[in-house]
């Protein structure tokens, strides 16, 4: 594997990668489609879309990457030792 590659694929430099390109894409949004009346708090100012841009994009890219891992599912069968499990809950009886 090339030493860029194995950049890329670590973890720090993927979120540093992700706001760059965040940045860049706030910036050409604001650049292209924008607000020509000046009255959208968001996209009337280029540095507000590409400081949005850029935190959108580093949060897109700083999960871990792996996928979680879930616990094994164990059926009732197992627990009542082989024998059918009722999915019915039994009344409670009331207190006296």
């Amino acid at each position: 594997m090339s030493a860029l590659r194995r950049a890329i694929a670590n973890l720090a430099v993927r979120p540093l990668l992700g706001g760059a390109g965040g940045a860049a894409l706030g910036w050409a949004y604001s650049h292209y489609v924008g607000c020509l009346t000046g009255t959208c708090p968001l996209t009337s100012n280029p540095w507000f879309m590409i400081a949005f841009g850029g935190w959108l994009g580093y949060s897109f890219f700083s999960g871990s990457g792996k996928p979680a891992r879930e616990a094994p599912i164990q059926s009732k069968a197992a627990e009542t030792d082989g024998k059918t499990a009722s999915l019915a809950r039994a009344p409670e009886e009331p207190q006296a």
